[in-house]
């Protein structure tokens, strides 16, 4: 068969390969007109490469079959350049959303879920009508879940059911609705109880539950005139009420940071209050800390030089979640005022006034390390943007800012002065004397601040300083969070957030 021609019964068969959008991105425009100029070329009927008479209704073909090439080749790049606008904007769109809305989601399902109408049985799948939209949930997936005593520990709420032990095509015996729950016997003899929230979480927005599950919370931003009215709770209420430690969570969640007052200037006292959170992350520095400006430790908080606002350890793969300081002596001498600036509103102002240096510190990726004590040098498992952003919501969930600690730019070297230019703006905003919040620590107030967001420095001192505190694991805080919040809840929602 002649490769420049393509008999008639082969076309409609090849040609949805001919013009399938490639599979690993949108923008490989100049390949896909490659490949398809090279099919164009292989049907130029004008042309044949074998010596053997082409017959007429053939060569018809293969002229609107060009033709029509010729049309889909003009049109790709007018494909490309509105789905890469599409998707460019919606990036955008989350990006914004994630630094603006007000408030962390509500913890009742029904506040933003539809109400389960109707279920029925249809083809090995549970079929409900909720909110009038219909969704299908297979029966391996809903068998699999089943959240009685035989399938899950009561106590540990760990799956007891082995899933490959279902059969593939495991079926409903029956069901029943009774109350808000449904009943169903399965065609192997168990029997399974789900709750009316239990389909309508499973059948909610993959949004709703991403935010559900990792328990974000969109930030309410501030800037220098937070310190007429910052987040306070008390010693006493945090140490003697979980409602008091819950205040103390919402309000980092909130703002990002919080001051702990009437804490005992003791080290006992702060370590006590810290683990009321959840336990001290240990790392090369050890685990509660306690120190004096005397380099103890090679870096440079253990001086008494000014330190620019930035995150603590950008150079571990999981950065820690919460950091706690608590002076609790500062003698002959002054300065050592605290600062605090809050990531997430930089965010959101380089989002506005440069959409493309936002871009660029979101799509740029950078190393860091720690290398100052003796045999040890700690580097990531791979280099991280300074502006991350969770996958599944696209809301901004983590900054990283750290310039003392950067290591190599993960760019082709003719093109890190974008980067350059981009962290220029940042740092520029970062320095704004209306973005900067300044106070001045004392004996018995202990802040604690959310280290995936709130920048911190400090400005030089003389005397003698001594400083208590510790790290908290994201996960762990998080996880205290939720459960203050939403105990039943979050555990009830286990196969469906």
């Amino acid at each position: 068969m002649s490769p420049a021609i393509l008999p008639r019964a082969l076309m409609h068969r090849a040609a949805p390969k001919l013009f399938r959008m490639p599979s690993r991105s949108l923008y490989t425009t100049n390949r896909t007109k490659q490949q398809v100029s090279a099919v164009v070329a292989s049907l130029q009927p004008d042309k044949p490469t074998s010596s053997r008479s082409i017959p007429d209704e053939d060569k018809i073909v293969a002229v609107d079959m060009h033709q029509t090439i010729n049309d889909l080749a003009t049109n790709i790049d007018t494909w490309n350049r509105k789905l890469k606008s599409l998707l460019d904007k919606d990036i955008m769109r989350h990006q914004w959303l994630a630094v603006s809305t007000p408030r962390d989601p509500p913890i009742n399902p029904e506040s933003h879920r539809a109400n389960v109408v109707a279920v029925h049985v249809e083809d090995h799948t549970l079929s409900c009508n909720v909110g009038g939209a219909l969704t299908k949930i297979p029966n391996i997936w809903l068998r699999d879940n089943c959240q009685c005593d035989k399938c899950v520990h009561a106590a540990t709420r760990q799956r007891l059911l082995d899933t490959f032990d279902i059969p593939p095509e495991i079926a409903i015996e029956s069901h029943a609705v009774n109350g808000k729950e449904v009943h169903i016997t399965w065609n192997d003899g168990h029997q399974s109880s789900y709750s009316l929230d239990f389909f309508s979480q499973a059948c909610s927005d993959p949004l709703h539950r991403a935010v559900a599950r990792n328990g974000l919370a969109s930030a309410e931003c501030w800037n220098s005139a937070i310190a007429e009215e910052p987040p306070v709770v008390t010693y006493p209420m945090v140490i003697g009420q979980d409602n008091g430690l819950k205040d103390l969570l919402q309000k980092i969640r909130t703002y990002g940071f919080c001051y702990i007052d009437e804490t005992p200037a003791t080290p006992n006292a702060t370590q006590e209050v810290l683990e009321r959170i959840s336990f001290i992350r240990p790392t090369h520095y050890g685990g509660f800390y306690d120190f004096t400006a005397d380099l103890a430790s090679a870096d440079t908080a253990y001086t008494n030089i000014p330190l620019g606002a930035h995150t603590d350890t950008t150079y571990f793969s999981d950065p820690a979640g919460l950091q706690a300081f608590h002076l609790l002596s500062h003698t002959d001498g002054s300065g050592g005022a605290s600062l605090l600036v809050d990531g997430f509103s930089i965010a959101r102002q380089l989002r506005q006034q440069d959409p493309e240096a936002y871009r660029t510190l979101s799509t740029t990726y950078v190393y860091a390390h720690a290398s100052g004590n003796e045999g040890i040098s700690i580097q990531p498992y791979k280099a991280f943007p300074v502006l991350e952003h969770d996958p599944a919501t696209g809301f901004l969930l983590r900054v990283r800012w750290n310039t003392s600690d950067r290591a190599r730019i993960e760019a082709p070297i003719k093109d890190v002065g974008t980067w350059y230019d981009a962290a220029r703006k940042w740092d520029q905003l970062v320095k704004k004397r209306e973005n900067e919040y300044w106070e001045q620590l004392v004996p018995g107030r202990v802040l604690v601040f959310d280290n995936w967001r709130v920048m911190h420095g400090r400005s030089g001192f003389t005397g003698k300083r001594r400083i208590c505190g510790g790290y908290i694991n994201r996960d762990d805080w998080i996880s205290k969070y939720k459960m203050l919040r939403d105990a039943e809840g979050t555990l009830e929602r286990l196969g469906t957030d």
